[in-house]
């Protein structure tokens, strides 16, 4: 089980797109390294940006060197914005390198 805890709200809502607001906890006392955050669109919608990470198909994936490891206790909100829908499921990845 991850001690990364992700969820997202919506911000804002238009027709065709949304602002949402991605937070992120790590609720150890270990730093974690190699992480990332996958997530599941509903057909037709898309994330198109989120501060401080990239973004590889249904995957975010962190690109600043303050969020590559989290530091214990981390706790940060980023924006993000897409279009149609946003997506309601967010799931953390920690690789193995």
């Amino acid at each position: 089980m991850s001690n990364i805890v992700v969820s997202a709200e919506l911000d804002k809502k238009k027709d065709t797109s949304y602002k949402g607001i991605l937070s992120v906890s790590n609720n150890s006392s270990n730093s974690i390294s190699n992480w990332s955050i996958s997530f599941k669109c509903l057909s037709g919608s898309n994330i198109q940006s989120c501060k401080d990470f990239d973004i590889s198909g249904d995957k975010l994936i962190p690109n600043d060197k303050k969020n590559k490891t989290l530091e214990p206790n981390f706790n940060k909100k980023y924006k993000f914005k897409g279009d149609g829908d946003m997506p309601t499921e967010f799931t953390v990845n920690i690789d193995t390198p």
